[in-house]
């Protein structure tokens, strides 16, 4: 047994076994351990971390903007709507006094 320690490493990823001097396989010194080429430890680096992080919350800022937009239309062109006889702006109205409670 500490005879394969010292001369293979196991892929921190797929669990692969190489040799320690294979090309294949590399030490990465953030995840601090042996990663092979056919995995991408870069996923739990945490610089992509921050990344996603801060892409998720741009989209999620957006879809709350487009959503408020939305809600101001309707709001806006609701009352008009309804005053010309159309029953959709009732049900807009009941809707969104759901939503508050």
């Amino acid at each position: 047994l500490f005879v394969a320690l010292q001369h293979f490493v196991t892929c921190a990823i797929c669990s692969a076994s190489y040799s320690k001097h294979s090309t294949q396989v590399q030490f990465c010194k953030e995840c601090t351990c042996h990663v092979c080429g056919a995995c991408d430890c870069a996923v739990f680096h945490l610089s992509y971390q921050e990344a996603l992080w801060s892409e998720l919350a741009e989209t999620g800022d957006k879809a709350k903007e487009t959503q408020a937009r939305t809600q101001a239309k309707d709001n806006r062109g609701g009352g008009k709507k309804g005053q010309a006889g159309g029953g959709e702006a009732g049900k807009k109205s009941k809707k969104a006094k759901k939503k508050k409670k």
